[in-house]
């Protein structure tokens, strides 16, 4: 159990956020662009709970969209996704609305939205929650999302299911040119920063963690980057299981911001197979490239 608890990033740590729409105070991004990405996050939710995927189509989504599911820890581009969010399932749902939510700019063009919305079902007794982090860039004036990285919020010590099947690999579109000199670039950089985590090597992250740094561990809680850092120091290195890296893909969404896609897979001295499908988010400050944002899910099936 203590090594599931480091694999899924320290799961006895949690961060709340406020409900209540806060004041605009940030580094980057203005009130207006605050508040349009507040009502579109809206949108999202009520579009999925009306299963519209024409506001999903029109308003919501890039072309270049993927999401990574909190039910299977996939990915699916657009296409694909879409087809999901079409079944029906307003009557089977009693509520399931945006709560927590927090809005964090990386730079001018590019924001993330987090939240962490209740879900009751029709035959449901106990509410369900689950804490996102949708991934926004301003194009031609106007805010689309690009990614969507959900995970389920579960209790601590509440082990995870084996892996039973790898991931299939996610072919991504992307509008970006130009930049692709700079891939291996990141991969190597991705590399370290998964090491240091990985084996909670504080100094090492401290270096390539973003001063904004949020990680969305696969249990669903949120930790910054002093948090996450404290509690390294706390637990001391360690030593983890060999992991696989799969999948491994490098995608521009914006100018000076990438995303790296791909899983780990872990084998257990019990001879179970655990899987983390990740979603790390780079941006390119004046120091150079630093990680932003760690999104991670457990693989189910």
């Amino acid at each position: 159990m203590k090594i599931l608890s480091i694999l899924f990033i320290l799961i006895t740590l949690a961060t709340q956020y406020s409900s209540a729409q806060p004041a605009f105070q940030q580094k980057f991004g203005t009130s207006e662009d605050y508040n349009r990405l507040w009502y579109l996050n809206i949108q999202y939710i009520q579009a999925w709970v009306h299963s519209d995927t024409g506001i999903y189509d029109r308003l919501l989504w890039a072309e270049d969209f993927v999401h990574q599911s909190g039910a299977n820890g996939y990915l699916y581009p657009k296409k694909e996704i879409m087809k999901i969010f079409g079944h029906p399932r307003f009557d089977q749902i009693r509520w399931f609305y945006t709560d927590s939510t927090r809005i964090q700019f990386i730079n001018e063009e590019v924001a993330m939205v987090f939240s962490r919305p209740p879900y009751l079902g029709k035959g449901d007794s106990v509410e369900s929650f689950s804490q996102y982090n949708d991934v926004y860039v301003k194009r031609n004036g106007e805010w689309i999302c690009v990614s969507a990285n959900i995970t389920n919020i579960v209790p601590p010590n509440t082990p995870l299911p084996a892996l039973s099947k790898l991931p299939p690999r996610t072919q991504f579109l992307s509008v970006h040119k130009g930049w692709e000199w700079e891939g291996e670039e990141i991969l190597q950089l991705h590399k370290l920063v998964r090491f240091a985590m990985e084996n909670t090597d504080y100094k090492k992250a401290s270096r390539f963690l973003d001063e904004d740094f949020v990680l969305l561990a696969a249990n669903g809680t949120l930790h910054s980057k002093s948090s996450l850092i404290k509690q390294f120091k706390k637990q001391g290195r360690v030593s983890l299981p060999s992991g696989q890296l799969i999948n491994q893909s490098v995608r521009c969404v914006a100018k000076d911001v990438v995303m790296v896609h791909g899983a780990m897979i872990f084998e257990l001295k019990d001879e179970s197979l655990r899987g983390i499908q990740f979603n790390d988010i780079f941006v390119r400050r004046e120091a150079g490239w630093r990680l932003v944002s760690s999104n991670n899910t457990p693989i189910k099936n």
